[in-house]
Order: structure tokens, then sequence, then C-alpha cells
């Protein structure tokens, strides 16, 4: 299986209700599109909530794609502007969509039976 790098990371950033805007805006200023916004209501216990930072249940999520270079910059940003260093602000994170990409991928170009094989080595 070839590895593949994918230059766009997927951005997700948890805020509590109202703060969606504030992230919006930083994300335009560095031309990064938002794609979804989502009004979301928390469930995790509270000692889940407390580990991530999170104190309100009524929540934001923002999804949107970002180059992976602006990635460093971009997360500093919100971290400071958002104030995620304190507790109960809200918690910003990236995930590479190299994974996905390659995992829908391998059906098309070699089949079921080798994409069950390559889960079983890595895992």
């Amino acid at each position: 299986m070839t590895d593949f790098h994918s230059p766009v990371r997927c951005l997700a950033v948890i805020v509590d209700r109202g703060k969606g805007e504030q992230v919006t805006r930083l994300c335009r200023a560095r031309q990064v599109s938002v794609r979804l916004v989502l009004l979301g209501h928390g469930t995790a216990s509270a000692e889940i909530m407390d580990y991530l930072g999170l104190d309100e249940p009524e929540k934001e999520l923002v999804l949107c794609l970002v180059p992976d270079g602006l990635v460093p910059a971009l997360l500093s940003e919100l971290s400071a502007e958002l104030g995620f260093s304190r507790p109960g602000r809200g918690i910003a994170f990236t995930l590479p969509l190299s994974g996905v990409s390659a995992a829908a991928n391998c059906p098309t170009d070699h089949g079921a039976s080798r994409v069950a094989l390559s889960v079983e080595r890595e895992g």
C-alpha cells in the first residue's frame, strides 16, 4: 500500500454556543472557508467534560478544511483568541484526511480483500 499525504486537514473546533462566529471570523481572516457549523448539546459525563476543558452543555461545532501548512498558525491564533489554555473555553484539533482518502480509495484500487489484509497487519 502506498503512503498518501494529504495537503488538507479537517479542523474541528468545539466552543460554547455563541462563540462559533468568532471561530468563523478567525478562519475567514486566513482565507479558510468554514464549511459547516453545527449546534450541539454535550452528553459526556462530568469527568470527560472536565478532562476536555468543556463546561457548558450547549456547544457549537465548527468544521472546515485547512491547508496543512496553515494549521499550526491557525490553531495558535484560535487558542490565543478564544483562551483554550484555560479550562472550559473549548477545544480545537485537526484530523488528517489522508487516512480517510486512502481507506476510501483502497476498495476501488485494490479490491476489498486487500483492504481487510492491510487492516489486520496494521492493527
